[in-house]
């Protein structure tokens, strides 16, 4: 969650730490809105959206200044609760997590070369000087290894009012 969205339901969590839904959870949901780490967002009476928000965690996770932890649209979070969808069901994999790991891992182990890899660019206002950045879209992207191969994979989600507009910008 920390690295990948930011946003969560308890049927994810249940799903990934492989528990049944029980008091126990709700009461640590609870205790953890107390505590300030998430803010609980109620959909409908039963169903509730989690952003873990809380500084000092990301801090721990040496993301502190990470935008995940910030407010963010309904169509943001749709977005990251798929992503959060097939993460939860795929622990396994192992998860890139930051655009450094993402660019060294495609470009030295998959030898893609790096003009080919989506890039961003940001102009200081003063319009003196850019930065790139690759992955803009920051879609989760993860390396999974069977006897025969070693796959990469990116794990698209969007919302659907959006009508693909991240993936065509990822592919173009």
């Amino acid at each position: 969650v920390g690295t990948h969205s930011g946003v969560f339901t308890m049927q994810q969590y249940n799903t990934y730490a492989g528990v049944k839904r029980g008091s126990a959870h709700s009461q640590l949901f609870k205790h953890l809105s107390s505590l300030r780490f998430v803010t609980r967002i109620a959909l409908r009476q039963q169903d509730h959206i989690y952003h873990l928000n809380h500084k000092a965690f990301y801090r721990a996770i040496l993301t502190e200044d990470s935008r995940l932890r910030r407010g963010m649209s309904a169509g943001l979070m749709r977005q990251r609760l798929q992503y959060m969808d097939y993460i939860a069901q795929n622990p396994e994999a192992n998860y890139l997590t930051t655009e450094d790991e993402k660019r060294e891992v495609v470009t030295l182990q998959f030898g893609i070369p790096e003009d080919l890899l989506p890039i961003h660019l940001y102009t200081a206002r003063t319009g003196t000087s850019t930065t790139t950045r690759y992955f803009p879209e920051r879609f989760p992207m993860f390396i999974q290894e069977t006897a025969t191969a070693i796959q990469l994979g990116i794990v698209y989600g969007e919302d659907p009012a959006n009508s693909f507009g991240s993936f065509r910008k990822f592919i173009l």
